[in-house]
């Protein structure tokens, strides 16, 4: 157990075995009120600073790069950075300690001291002759050169001696020399100046000295290239989950009226189970009128309620008592083989949070047996239309037909009413591209994270069009467009999505004007290349991390849908966009559907891309 914390930055883990092993968090001193990023995150689970304890506090800051900067000021805390990944994220806090190896590595003359200590029974080293400015190449942390951080004379490198005998409590001190060179090196260290080791020293065995990790420094507001806001861990998200839950549980909302029916007395729990504001693209399902009954009137719509058990939150019933409607189009959903392996039971679904509402659906955040998911289904208001419900149930077994990394993967569906109907799929923290890039402002074409991006969606479309009958998605854009970590982008919102026929024209369902093909918004026949010109105008979004015509807002639609069908109008790149981008956009957003490239070829492309 000594060799788990010696060289471990993960003090979110170390934090929750303290307070496994019941250790005191008395020392532990945190700001009155936590940095608009912490509270942020707190928020989005519906917690506040006064919800957490004081161990929590720490983990937290400490999860999202927040030190203390002077032991006089709680509130003095500083931003760290770290070492940008190829998701465009920097790494976790949890890597960002320097082992013995690679300070040893540092420089020929590099030595330690090795000390002992009671709390983890064992040795533990450290640093004793070290160049700063030979050491700091190899750091994994930066912080902004800030005023009022204390000099330090103690050991700018060290492994952990304390083990899981106190809480660590960082903060930053200065190392610095002067004498015929200038170095200057800002380390972390897990114990108050006050207890601090002195340099060349052990200490007692009885009190050790804890982990130091030195960090490079910076001048001006923002780190140099290369350096990113932490990403968060899956630890701290999951003990955040936990609080949430044990603060709230509320039930979901209110089913749609029933005639007797004792499973109308059944709530959902809500649960809250992540991190971040995330939306989830809601399309206009109601436009799928592939299968609807035109003659249902919604005023005469009957509430369809399953009489079979709510089933337990474990794995799914064999099989489950259809429902009879005057729904040709429901009845073949329930009776369909394929569809009746993905359904789960409705008790083991819960809801924490609303993530997005649009004019006929919702996403909640919540949860299917442990695991974190998205739940969609239908308005209250729109519940009692057969034709929505209809619509609904087609992008449930459009969605239950994919299978693709690079499309939201689709867990189950679930109703214990087919008005309480509700698509379950993977709940994607990252958001979606929209607001991926406008938070990750480092992206780029040349380190290839933006070609990434691009190539997710275009082995997505590929992969839709390569179905047989091909499968259109008709309203690609950034916000249907979510993200996972390593700069993964996964399709979503398969709302007006459908299959292609030989005769396919404009129909109501189509998406937003702005990223519709010419030849739709025109009411002329169309193929999958439609699909071709919408991810034209999102390599737009990608380069620009605008939406496009940003400037053309106030003009009215009627006018738009003419300067794009008549006047060539196409959004502008931006001026540092790569000219072999711009190309590949132009061939997409060509008038002629003819003269783009396919998916596949778009993917050999970027595949290829150098």
């Amino acid at each position: 157990m000594a060799a788990t914390w010696l060289e471990s930055a993960d003090l979110v883990a170390k934090i929750q075995a303290l307070k496994a092993a019941n250790v005191s968090d008395a020392t532990i001193w945190n700001p009155e009120s936590p940095p608009p990023t912490v509270a942020a995150r707190l928020a989005a689970l519906s917690l506040t600073w006064a919800d957490l304890g004081n161990a929590d506090k720490q983990a937290l800051l400490w999860d999202m790069g927040f030190v203390r900067t002077t032991t006089a000021d709680n509130n003095q805390v500083t931003q760290v950075y770290t070492k940008c990944s190829n998701s465009g994220s920097g790494d976790s806090m949890a890597t960002i300690a320097l082992s013995k190896a690679a300070f040893l590595q540092s420089q020929a003359d590099a030595t330690v001291r090795t000390c002992t200590s009671s709390a983890i029974n064992t040795t533990y080293v450290r640093q004793e002759n070290s160049n700063g400015g030979k050491l700091a190449p190899l750091t994994k942390c930066m912080v902004a050169n800030v005023t009022g951080v204390a000099d330090s004379h103690s050991s700018m490198w060290a492994q952990d001696g304390q083990g899981l005998s106190t809480y660590p409590l960082p903060n930053i001190m200065r190392h610095a020399w002067s004498i015929n060179e200038f170095w200057l090196i800002y380390a972390i260290h897990t114990q108050t100046a006050g207890d601090e080791i002195g340099f060349g020293f052990c200490g007692p065995s009885s009190t050790p000295g804890g982990l130091t990790i030195p960090c490079r420094v910076f001048d001006g507001s923002m780190p140099p290239t290369g350096w990113c806001l932490p990403t968060p861990s899956a630890t701290m998200t999951q003990s955040l989950a936990q609080i949430a839950l044990a603060k709230k549980s509320t039930p979901a909302p209110t089913p749609a009226p029933t005639i007797g029916s004792s499973s109308s007395n059944h709530t959902v729990l809500i649960v809250c189970l992540v991190v971040g504001a995330v939306l989830l693209g809601l399309g206009a399902w109601c436009y799928i009128r592939r299968r609807r009954k035109q003659t249902t009137a919604h005023s005469d719509f009957t509430t369809y309620r399953s009489n079979a058990p709510r089933g337990a939150t474990g794995s799914p019933p064999t099989s489950y008592q259809p429902i009879a409607t005057a729904s040709h189009t429901l009845n073949e959903f329930q009776r369909d083989p394929s569809l009746s392996q993905k359904r789960v039971p409705y008790s083991a679904v819960t809801c924490s949070r609303l993530l997005s509402k649009g004019a006929f659906g919702e996403v909640w955040l919540g949860s299917f047996n442990g695991q974190v998911v998205a739940i969609k289904r239908l308005l209250d208001s729109k519940r009692t239309s057969e034709a929505e419900i209809e619509g609904f149930a087609d992008e449930i077994r459009l969605m239950a037909s994919f299978t693709h990394p690079n499309i939201v993967r689709f867990v189950g569906f679930a109703w214990d009413s087919l008005q309480n109907l509700c698509a379950v799929t993977e709940y994607m923290p990252q958001g979606d591209l929209h607001t991926y890039l406008q938070s990750h402002l480092q992206l780029q074409w040349r380190r290839h994270e933006k070609i990434k991006i691009a190539l997710g969606i275009a082995h997505a479309l590929a992969y839709l069009h390569s179905l047989s009958p091909t499968i259109i998605h008709r309203d690609l854009k950034s916000k249907n467009v979510l993200m996972a970590a390593g700069c993964e982008a996964k399709l979503s919102d398969f709302g007006i999505s459908r299959e292609r026929t030989q005769d396919e024209t404009m129909t109501a369902g189509v998406g937003t004007i702005f990223w519709t093909a010419p030849e739709v918004l025109l009411g002329e026949h169309y193929s999958e290349m439609a699909d071709i010109y919408s991810f034209g105008v999102v390599l737009c979004e990608i380069d620009t991390r605008e939406a496009p015509y940003p400037n053309m807002k106030a003009v009215p639609q009627v006018a738009m849908v003419h300067r794009i069908t008549n006047e060539g109008l196409r959004p502008a790149f931006s001026e540092s966009c790569p000219a072999q981008l711009q190309v590949i956009a132009a061939r997409c957003l060509d008038a002629d559907p003819a003269m783009r490239p396919s998916a596949r070829e778009l993917v050999a492309i970027f595949s290829d891309w150098r």
